[in-house]
C-alpha cells in the first residue's frame, strides 16, 4: 500500500479527558441509577474532532493548566448509525455540556487543519452509554444535583476509529 492510500484510509479524531474527581462522580452517578451498559470512568471523554481527512500536521496540546470548566446540561437519547444497513441502531444516552472553550478549540481546528465533520453541528457531550436499549431517560435526575462542574484536564489524538461505538468504553 502507498504512504497516500494509507493517509486516505485513516482520519484524525481528537478527544479531551477529565480530571479523577469528575471522572469518578460521572461513574457513581451512572452506578447510583443504574445506566444500562455505562461506560467505564477511564474511558469517558468529549470528541473534539471527528475527521475522516487525516490530518499529519495536527498534535494534540495535551494537559489543559489551568482546566477548561463545563457544566453539565441535558440528558439526549441519539441512535448510532450502523455500518451494516440489516442493523438496527443503538440508543446512545449522552449528556450535553457547555464549554464555550471547547467550542472555540473545535472551530479553531476545523478552520486551521481543513478537518472534516460527519455531523451537521459540533454538540459538546459526553456518552454515557452506546446502548441503553429501550430505558425511559426521563426518570434520571439531572447529572447537575450531582456533578457541578466537569474538569477538562487534557487534548489528546489518535487515528480515527470508524467503529468506536463497538471498541469504546464497556461496562465496569
Amino acid at each position: 500500500m502507498k504512504l497516500t492510500e494509507i493517509a486516505k484510509s485513516r482520519g484524525t479524531y481528537a478527544g479531551v479527558r477529565f480530571d479523577t474527581e469528575t471522572k469518578k462522580a460521572i461513574h457513581a452517578y451512572m452506578k447510583e441509577n443504574e445506566v444500562p451498559n455505562a461506560i467505564r470512568a477511564d474511558k469517558l471523554h468529549t470528541t473534539l474532532l471527528y475527521s475522516r481527512k487525516y490530518l499529519p500536521d495536527y498534535k494534540a496540546q495535551g494537559k489543559i493548566d489551568p482546566p477548561w470548566i463545563a457544566t453539565p446540561g441535558e440528558f439526549v437519547v441519539w441512535d448510532t448509525k450502523p455500518e451494516d444497513p440489516n442493523e438496527k441502531p443503538k440508543r446512545c444516552l449522552v449528556v450535553k455540556i457547555d464549554c464555550p472553550k471547547l467550542v472555540a478549540r473545535h472551530e479553531l481546528l476545523m478552520e486551521e487543519y481543513g478537518a472534516t465533520y460527519d455531523f451537521d453541528k459540533y454538540e459538546t457531550h459526553i456518552t454515557l452509554s452506546y446502548d441503553i436499549g429501550d430505558i425511559d431517560i426521563d426518570h434520571f435526575p439531572p447529572l447537575k444535583d450531582t456533578v457541578k462542574e466537569i474538569k477538562i484536564v487534557e487534548e489528546y489524538s489518535e487515528d480515527l476509529d470508524l467503529d468506536w461505538a463497538n471498541n469504546k468504553g464497556g461496562k465496569k
